[in-house]
């Protein structure tokens, strides 16, 4: 049972916002997800997103709109894991930056179930003129050994963060979030070998992260059969890959959402839903009531502006 999800069987049912719940009938259904591996294909991807309903609403930044970030720019933003470069711009193909990734992890920590230590030095000399939340980031994340520094008491903050360092990053966080509802445990996922032909010269760890990070679908190469290790990561590419990582943990939109679990669509088979309520900050309602029903036609159960029709639906 993770927070803040829950799910239900039935016509229609109050349920308590913490319960997992799976709606019958002819609504839609969903096969299950495969049940074996396969080799060069992403097996162990989350079945939920953490960028639905209002994650999604538009924050205005004009060099994003149409672009394949759009999305996991306005997720992440209403996350409060980036607040752009002004308020109508984001810079989508600038590199991230050592410092910038650091702050990143930190504000995505919360709602991915991890718990930051207070900020303590962690003997980096080169951080001092950075904003007091960007160094306490810096030293947080070097605490919990999500970012590791450059070596000789330097962070190297304005180091550019290369593909093969954000996989590792990426998987030393999923270790220490919280698994939520269809997501995967980084612990437990057993990637491919040689699903890219060009990361024979990373070191160890950044290969098990990249492999790691393909299998759980967060990563993708640049190629078939390419991944680019060394190449450096824009805004834009970090914005979809923090996505993809808060998709298999607790992180869930402010308000109600309800998902169902992807896969095949079918007809005249069940389907499991999954319903999140959180507060303003992301942080699970306990106890509130969520109205489930069920129509013949999920075409006639909606109105145009998004509200339940409820001439259409049984109660």
């Amino acid at each position: 049972m993770n927070r803040g999800e829950g799910s239900v069987n039935g016509n229609r049912r109050w349920v308590a916002g913490l319960a997992l719940l799976g709606l019958v009938g002819s609504l839609l259904a969903v096969g299950a997800p495969p049940g074996g591996g396969v080799d060069g294909e992403a097996d162990a991807t989350a079945r939920y997103s953490a960028c639905v309903g209002p994650a999604l609403e538009s924050l205005d930044f004009a060099d994003i709109i149409g672009s394949f970030a759009e999305d996991a720019v306005n997720c992440l933003a209403h996350y409060g894991v980036t607040k752009g470069r002004t308020a109508t711009s984001y810079d989508p193909d600038a590199p991230v930056l050592r410092w910038q990734m650091a702050l990143f992890m930190a504000r995505a920590a919360g709602p991915a179930g991890i718990v930051l230590p207070p900020a303590s030095d962690q003997g980096f000399s080169d951080i001092g003129r950075f904003f007091e939340e960007a160094r306490d980031a810096i030293n947080q994340m070097a605490e919990l050994e999500i970012m590791l520094g450059e070596g000789r008491g330097r962070f190297g903050p304005n180091t550019a963060v290369s593909r093969a360092e954000m996989a590792r990053i990426l998987e030393a966080f999923l270790k220490r979030a919280e698994v939520g509802a269809g997501g995967e445990d980084v612990s437990e996922v057993a990637p491919d070998d040689d699903v890219f032909d060009d990361v024979d010269n990373v070191t160890r760890g950044e290969y098990q992260a990249i492999r790691l990070m393909f299998e759980m679908g967060v990563t993708l190469g640049t190629s078939r059969n390419r991944y680019t290790p060394r190449g450096s990561v824009t805004r834009a590419q970090m914005a979809v890959f923090i996505t993809r990582t808060l998709a298999h943990t607790v992180a869930r939109p402010t308000g109600l959402t309800l998902q169902a679990d992807q896969g095949t669509v079918t007809l005249g088979e069940s389907v499991e839903l999954v319903a999140s309520v959180r507060g303003r900050r992301q942080t699970p309602v306990p106890d509130e009531l969520v109205d489930v029903f069920f129509a013949a036609d999920p075409g006639e159960a909606f109105n145009s502006n998004g509200s339940c029709n409820t001439r259409e639906v049984e109660a």
